[in-house]
């Protein structure tokens, strides 16, 4: 047995990392922009080296969690729309609701949306082993 060592080492260097596979991780967090959260779009993880996959997933009520990620730097990229209230329109008084519907709608629904280039969009982030958080805080330009 003495290639029973070298297999049972081998399997321990395997099935350490992160997540379900030996080379995935699973990151979550919170993305922002202009401090409100990102209503829903999605954040993709591109490495930086162009080497390997590419993972993402959709930000919800300014939330997201990617599984199956591989370790290493990664290019964070956000797209998505801000978030227009932070009380469900279920949850709102009567008072509230009278309130938004004499807001005027902004003139551009583009100013709604996340610059590609706004601060802290396109960052290099480092992706270690294990199950981790990351928060984004984007500010327009």
């Amino acid at each position: 047995m003495k290639y029973g060592k070298y297999l049972m080492l081998m399997f321990v260097v395997l099935t350490v990392g992160c997540g379900s596979g030996p080379d995935s991780c699973i990151l979550s967090g919170s993305v922002t922009y202009n401090g409100q959260p990102v209503e829903s779009g999605a954040i993709t993880f591109i490495p930086e080296d162009g080497q390997g996959p590419t993972a993402g997933a959709n930000i919800v009520a300014g939330k997201f969690r990617v599984e199956n990620l591989t370790p290493g730097r990664k290019k964070a990229i956000v797209a998505g729309t801000l978030q227009t209230s932070t009380v469900p329109s279920g949850q709102r008084t009567v008072e509230q609701m009278m309130a938004a519907s004499k807001t005027p709608a902004p003139a551009d629904p583009a100013s709604l949306r996340i610059s590609p280039d706004a601060e802290g969009n396109q960052t290099i982030v480092e992706i270690n082993p294990g199950e981790q958080t990351h928060d984004f805080q984007l500010k327009s330009q």
